[in-house]
């Protein structure tokens, strides 16, 4: 058993460890996986797992690890579990797993980590989890947990993070969780939390992320969160605060992000906020604030974002705010300012200055212009090599040498000399990129993928008036993505995926006119897509997948003539499908999957002529399945499972000529299956499983004869196999034999 793949063995050759993530598993947990007594570790993880989780791993009492997250597992966790007394880590997130949490998993005394989020967990949080001596991580976010957080959580000594957000949580937060010493991440955004916030949350000496947006919360910002030393992120927008702000928040040194935004917060802006001296963003929108703005916020030399609007400030816009070099997010409107806008202020990429009354401040000495910029592409190569340590490239061959540039490896130069294009993707490069790149003003291509790259993105990219072609992808980046990139006009491509990227999408991106292909997928980008992202005409590619963005799906997306694909999955996206997005020609795959979408599927989908590709599974559609999706003549892919769906399945899905995949499993379909759906030639994989449906499977089904996957388990479907499908390993339906 050792030389098979994924399986670790003792000497004895009894399997202790069963590794076999992201490799295509399909179909069922067998509940002969509790035959393996000795095993230790399971990782099913990153597969498409489905049905419900067997009991028979409750015998397993040498587990230690349990990875089957990011799976299709659905019913209910089996209480069973909690026989595991040497369990360490317990990872069900990413599935599809319903019913409440069993008080069972509070037994396990071992467990240092219980990940259940993104599920259809419900009910309340058992205050059994507070036996749990030794968890450091508690995640049970995105699902459906109600009632009360239990204040047994704070006796969880040793806990590191909890992340409760993205469920249905109410009444006040236990000031018992004050007593957890070790905490660094409190999550509890997005929920039904009420009453004060409590000042023991100040004691957590530890940590580092608090979170607890769009709440019931009332009263006053404790003071005493001012004592957490080591804390980096303050979110506490969209609840009903009230009071002045605690200037006590201004001992806050490594704090990078303070939002307090749309709540009902009254009083001066406390001079002491210009002491954040690694303030990134401050949101203090949509409150009653009073008084002039704090000249001691042009302090704050890392500020990217100042959203002070929808307040009642007066006075003048202190000229102060004009040494934020860094700040690239500004808004000021819908207040009481007097006087005139600091003419630097002016500069800021993504303002609301337009929508202020005031004139700009005159200028009365301006600089003199600076000489035009010496050709220093050399000095800026030199300046990427020391910052990404150049010495341990895998080919840095001629680099720092007096040879002339387009003789170093992975650079191109035009006649003059000039460095037109830098591709060094995979040579180990790590560090934070140099803003000197900025420098390389004959730049058209920059493609720096899967190297080691860490820090933010240089703003100085943007002034690369000449570049076509910008790949950082598959790198360590952080931070917001920088909004000068569309002043990037000559831009054809844009890849930043699988980051670190955080903030929002900068709305500046709708102002590239050339832009054929972006790429943002697999970062941390939050809020709203940008309706000005369906402003660009020659778009084909639009990729936003794997994100945690939310609100819904811009209409204005369905504008864009020449989109050939648009990936808006695994985000936290809400409403309506826009039946925009039926408008779109050129539209050859629309994969969707992985939100929050309600309502029900537009018709107009169905006038798509180029699709290939719809996913909208695990979604919370509902209503019935348009006949009119029949009509998609090239549609090779048609995924519309784990949803609401009702009603019968339409005999226009017939008209599916080209079909190879065609997925309905796990809606509320009722009705007999369309003998139509027979007359699909290259159908190869159907599943209508845990539905509702009833009758007879007719005998036309067994004309596809390319059809190798059959799943319709989970009906109440009557009668016989036809003899032309018996053969087939997949037909989960146990019928008669005649």
């Amino acid at each position: 058993l050792n030389e098979w793949h994924g399986v670790g063995a003792d000497a004895a050759g009894r399997v202790e460890a069963l590794h076999l993530s992201a490799n295509n598993l399909v179909g069922e947990l067998p509940a002969a996986l509790g035959d393996l007594s000795d095993i230790e570790a399971l990782d099913l993880s990153e597969n498409e797992l489905a049905g419900a989780l067997p009991p028979e791993l409750g015998n397993l009492g040498n587990l230690r690890h349990i990875d089957l997250s990011y799976n299709a597992l659905d019913g209910g966790i089996p209480p069973e579990l909690g026989n595991l007394t040497n369990l360490r880590d317990l990872s069900l997130n990413d599935n599809a797993l319903t019913g409440a949490i069993p008080p069972e998993l509070g037994n396990i005394a071992n467990l240092r980590a219980l990940s259940l989020s993104y599920n259809r967990l419900s009910g309340a949080i058992p205050p059994e989890l507070g036996n749990l001596a030794n968890l450091r991580l508690l995640w049970l976010s995105d699902n459906d947990l109600s009632g009360a957080i239990p204040s047994e959580i704070g006796n969880l000594a040793n806990l590191r993070q909890l992340l409760l957000a993205y469920n249905h949580l109410s009444r006040a937060i236990p000031s018992e969780i004050g007593r957890l010493p070790y905490l660094e991440s409190l999550y509890l955004s997005e929920n039904s939390l009420s009453g004060e916030i409590p000042p023991a949350l100040g004691n957590l000496s530890s940590l580092e992320s608090l979170y607890l947006t769009n709440n019931a919360l009332t009263g006053e910002i404790p003071s005493a969160l001012g004592d957490l030393s080591n804390l980096e992120s303050l979110h506490l927008a969209g609840n009903a605060l009230s009071g002045a702000i605690p200037p006590a928040l201004g001992n806050l040194s490594n704090l990078r992000e303070l939002a307090l935004d749309a709540n009902l917060l009254s009083g001066e802006i406390p001079p002491a906020l210009g002491n954040l001296s690694n303030l990134e963003s401050l949101h203090l929108t949509d409150n009653a604030l009073t008084g002039a703005i704090p000249p001691a916020l042009g302090d704050l030399s890392n500020l990217e974002w100042l959203y002070l609007s929808d307040n009642a400030l007066s006075g003048a816009i202190p000229p102060a705010l004009e040494n934020l070099t860094r700040l690239r997010y500004l808004r000021l409107s819908d207040n009481a300012l007097i006087g005139c806008v600091p003419a630097l202020l002016a500069g800021v990429p993504d303002s609301d200055l337009a929508a202020l009354p005031l004139p700009l401040c005159e200028v009365t000495d301006p600089p003199p212009a600076p000489d035009p910029l010496p050709n220093n592409d050399r000095a800026a190569l030199a300046a990427l090599y020391e910052a990404t340590g150049g010495a341990n490239w895998t080919n840095s061959e001629n680099w720092l040498t007096d040879l002339p540039l387009d003789r170093w490896h992975g650079v191109t130069a035009d006649d003059d000399g000039r460095v037109e294009a830098l591709r060094l993707p995979n040579n180990n490069l790590s560090g934070e990129t140099p803003a000197e790149l900025g420098d390389l003003s004959a730049l058209r291509f920059l493609l720096l993928p899967d190297n080691n790259l860490s820090g933010a993105i240089p703003p100085e990219i943007g002034g690369l008036s000449n570049l076509m072609g910008l790949s950082l992808s598959e790198n360590n980046l952080r931070g917001a993505i920088p909004p000068e990139l569309g002043g990037l006009t000559r831009l054809e491509f844009l890849d930043l995926a699988g980051n670190d990227l955080s903030g929002r999408t900068p709305s500046t991106l709708g102002d590239l006119p050339r832009l054929e292909h972006l790429n943002l997928s697999r970062n941390r980008l939050t809020g709203a897509i940008p309706s000005k992202l369906g402003e660009m005409p020659n778009l084909e590619s639009l990729n936003l997948s794997e994100n945690r963005l939310s609100g819904e799906i811009p209409s204005k997306l369905g504008e864009m003539p020449n989109l050939e694909h648009l990936d808006l999955s695994r985000n936290r996206l809400s409403g309506e499908v826009p039946s925009a997005l039926g408008g779109l020609p050129n539209l050859a795959s629309l994969t969707l999957r992985e939100n929050r979408l309600s309502g029900e599927i537009p018709p107009a989908l169905g006038g798509l002529p180029r699709l290939e590709h719809l996913d909208l599974a695990f979604n919370r559609l509902s209503g019935e399945i348009p006949p009119a999706l029949g009509g998609l003549p090239n549609v090779k892919a048609f995924n519309l499972s784990r949803n609401g769906l009702r009603g019968a399945i339409p005999s226009a899905l017939g008209g599916l000529r080209r079909v190879e995949y065609l997925d309905l499993s796990r809606n509320v379909l009722s009705g007999a299956i369309p003998p139509s759906l027979g007359g699909l030639p290259r159908l190869e994989n159907l599943d209508l499983s845990h539905n509702a449906l009833s009758g007879a499977i007719p005998p036309a089904l067994g004309e596809s004869t390319n059809l190798t996957d059959l799943h319709l388990g989970g009906n109440a479907i009557t009668g016989c196999i036809p003899p032309s499908l018996r053969d087939l390993p997949s037909l989960d339906l146990r019928l008669c034999d005649d």
